[in-house]
């Protein structure tokens, strides 16, 4: 019985010191992480606002002055032990984008279907003719960041862990 709770403690001790060699490790590496995913949130969104409004027949409304894409940024924010990413669009009618206009889709129904689809780019059929309808490009790009930082946070573990 002695030499079982010996190596049982001996084992314990030693996942001990790799578990905080892991927490070390895994410390260093979250800016690393939280800069990239803010770059892959923010291309996210000018992808979004490519496809449901630069990339689309204009319209005779409004004139395109680039203002909106020209206002969007991500950037990592450092908090202790997370990864925080703050993503915005500056243009004062991004939410008439984000959300439509007549007809609107909720900010929560937008997160669950941007959650649904993976933080994949969505439309709605949003063209520069059809101007009123919603565009999203803030919602799915923070769901794929999350997604992102998820995945390179587990990729971090996975190559760490001995």
């Amino acid at each position: 019985m002695p030499l079982n709770r010996f190596v049982f403690e001996s084992g314990a001790t030693d996942f001990k010191a790799d578990v905080n060699t892991l927490m070390r490790v895994i410390e260093s590496e979250l800016t690393s992480i939280g800069i990239n995913v803010a770059r892959e949130a923010e291309r996210r969104a000018q992808e979004g606002l490519e496809r449901s409004v630069y990339g689309t027949a204009p319209g005779h409304v409004y004139k395109r002055t680039g203002t909106l894409k020209r206002g969007v940024s991500a950037q990592f924010l450092p908090r202790v032990n997370s990864i925080s990413i703050q993503l915005v669009s500056k243009a004062p009618y991004s939410s008439n984008i984000e959300y439509g206009q007549l007809p609107t889709i909720a900010q929560l129904a937008l997160e669950k279907y941007a959650e649904l689809t993976g933080g994949r780019v969505i439309t709605f059929g949003r063209t520069g003719l059809k101007y009123r309808l919603p565009g999203p490009f803030l919602m799915p790009a923070t769901v794929y960041a999350l997604e992102r930082a998820k995945a390179e946070f587990e990729q971090t573990l996975i190559r760490n862990w001995r």
